[in-house]
Protein backbone atom coordinates (compact mmCIF):
# COMPACT_ATOMS: atom_id res chain seq x y z
CA UNK A 1 0.00 0.00 0.00
CA UNK A 2 1.07 3.50 -0.83
CA UNK A 3 -0.26 4.60 2.33
CA UNK A 4 2.24 2.46 4.39
CA UNK A 5 4.97 2.76 2.68
CA UNK A 6 4.62 6.69 3.18
CA UNK A 7 4.16 6.86 6.65
CA UNK A 8 7.07 4.53 7.08
CA UNK A 9 9.10 6.78 5.23
CA UNK A 10 7.55 9.50 7.52
CA UNK A 11 8.04 7.42 11.20
CA UNK A 12 12.00 6.67 9.97
CA UNK A 13 12.76 3.86 11.61
CA UNK A 14 10.16 4.55 14.20
CA UNK A 15 7.28 2.08 14.73
CA UNK A 16 4.32 3.56 12.76
CA UNK A 17 1.09 4.08 15.14
CA UNK A 18 -1.70 1.99 14.88
CA UNK A 19 -5.18 3.15 13.00
CA UNK A 20 -8.37 1.73 11.82
CA UNK A 21 -7.88 0.51 8.61
CA UNK A 22 -11.34 1.86 7.16
CA UNK A 23 -12.17 3.29 3.93
CA UNK A 24 -12.18 7.15 5.64
CA UNK A 25 -8.70 6.90 7.46
CA UNK A 26 -7.10 5.87 3.87
CA UNK A 27 -8.57 8.34 2.06
CA UNK A 28 -7.88 11.37 5.23
CA UNK A 29 -4.33 9.79 5.01
CA UNK A 30 -3.84 9.48 1.03
CA UNK A 31 -5.21 13.22 1.18
CA UNK A 32 -2.99 13.47 4.02
CA UNK A 33 0.47 11.62 2.13
CA UNK A 34 -0.38 13.64 -1.31
CA UNK A 35 -0.76 17.32 0.79
CA UNK A 36 2.43 16.68 2.60
CA UNK A 37 4.71 15.63 -0.89
CA UNK A 38 3.32 18.62 -2.35
CA UNK A 39 4.46 21.06 0.24
CA UNK A 40 8.24 18.84 0.18
CA UNK A 41 8.20 19.63 -3.65
CA UNK A 42 7.49 23.45 -2.51
CA UNK A 43 9.96 23.62 0.05
CA UNK A 44 12.69 22.12 -1.97
CA UNK A 45 11.88 25.22 -4.77
CA UNK A 46 12.15 27.62 -2.13
CA UNK A 47 15.47 25.90 -1.37
CA UNK A 48 16.78 25.92 -4.19
CA UNK A 49 15.88 29.59 -4.92
CA UNK A 50 17.44 30.93 -1.46
CA UNK A 51 20.80 28.89 -3.14
CA UNK A 52 20.51 30.66 -6.12
CA UNK A 53 19.65 33.77 -4.71
CA UNK A 54 22.42 33.19 -2.22
CA UNK A 55 25.16 32.50 -5.24
CA UNK A 56 23.48 35.87 -6.45
CA UNK A 57 24.60 38.01 -3.62
CA UNK A 58 28.21 36.18 -3.26
CA UNK A 59 28.70 37.56 -7.10
CA UNK A 60 27.44 41.22 -6.32
CA UNK A 61 29.47 41.22 -3.36
CA UNK A 62 32.34 40.74 -5.28
CA UNK A 63 31.56 42.70 -8.28
CA UNK A 64 31.30 45.62 -5.37
CA UNK A 65 34.86 44.90 -4.10
CA UNK A 66 36.10 44.93 -7.51
CA UNK A 67 34.85 48.11 -8.05
CA UNK A 68 35.97 49.29 -5.12
CA UNK A 69 39.05 48.72 -5.61
CA UNK A 70 38.83 50.00 -9.33
CA UNK A 71 37.51 52.95 -7.85
CA UNK A 72 40.23 53.25 -5.26
CA UNK A 73 43.28 53.12 -8.14
CA UNK A 74 41.42 55.77 -9.92
CA UNK A 75 41.08 57.54 -6.82
CA UNK A 76 45.21 57.50 -6.21
CA UNK A 77 46.09 57.83 -9.57
CA UNK A 78 44.17 60.99 -9.52
CA UNK A 79 46.02 61.88 -6.25
CA UNK A 80 49.08 61.26 -7.92
CA UNK A 81 48.30 62.97 -10.80
CA UNK A 82 47.33 66.16 -9.26
CA UNK A 83 50.89 65.98 -7.16
CA UNK A 84 49.38 65.28 -3.97
CA UNK A 85 46.18 67.44 -4.20
CA UNK A 86 43.31 66.11 -4.31
CA UNK A 87 40.89 67.94 -7.11
CA UNK A 88 37.66 66.72 -7.75
CA UNK A 89 37.56 68.20 -11.44
CA UNK A 90 36.57 66.69 -14.47
CA UNK A 91 39.70 64.22 -14.36
CA UNK A 92 38.28 61.99 -11.75
CA UNK A 93 35.53 59.40 -13.07
CA UNK A 94 31.99 59.81 -11.74
CA UNK A 95 32.90 56.10 -10.61
CA UNK A 96 35.07 57.34 -8.22
CA UNK A 97 32.79 60.11 -6.70
CA UNK A 98 30.30 57.71 -6.13
CA UNK A 99 32.32 55.45 -4.27
CA UNK A 100 33.90 58.23 -2.47
CA UNK A 101 30.22 59.19 -1.67
CA UNK A 102 29.21 54.92 -0.52
CA UNK A 103 32.56 54.29 1.15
Amino acid sequence: MQVDAWLQKVFAGQSVPTYEVNQLTLDLLTQLKQSNEHQDKYSQLIVHDMQLKANEYRVEGVVLLLFREYCLIMLRHSVVRDKGIMSLSCSVCPAVLLCMLVL
